[in-house]
């Protein structure tokens, strides 16, 4: 859900084709695992971090696309 909250505090209109947006969602979903990892002790390496972040952009430009 948080990753979803992110996604729609940040689309715009073309939002799936505008790098910048997608970089700012890149950041905002990184630092939510990056948090997540550090409060629960859960090993993730900066790839799967990126790997997860790429899926979720994926899933969102499908879902939202305008």
């Amino acid at each position: 859900m948080k990753i979803d909250e992110i996604v729609r505090a940040r689309r715009i209109v073309n939002w799936e084709t505008n790098g910048d947006v997608q970089n700012l969602i890149r950041q905002d979903v990184d630092d939510l695992f990056y948090g997540l990892a550090e409060r629960k002790g859960v090993k993730l390496g900066f790839a799967e971090i990126d790997e997860i972040t790429e899926q979720c952009l994926k899933v969102a430009r499908v879902r939202y696309a305008s």
